[in-house]
């Protein structure tokens, strides 16, 4: 089956945050699925990020290594 990714669930995923609900943490950590997350959310998520509205863990060059494979 395949899934798109949200922002929240995306961030949440990467930090380890309990609003996560456990059936999305473990479909997310399977590596059985795939995932897709739309332009929309990295774009969204690099506006914020640039404003400094949004901190993420690794940050967001690491994002986007890890969930698409390539550097920014």
């Amino acid at each position: 089956m395949s899934f798109l990714i949200d922002a929240h669930a995306l961030i949440w995923h990467r930090e380890g945050n309990p609003k996560l609900p456990l059936e999305v943490r473990n479909l997310l950590g399977s590596g059985e699925q795939q995932f897709y997350i739309s332009d929309a959310t990295l774009w969204e998520m690099s506006i914020k990020h640039a404003l400094g509205k949004l901190t993420l863990v690794g940050g967001l060059d690491s994002l986007y290594q890890e969930w698409i494979g390539q550097e920014v």
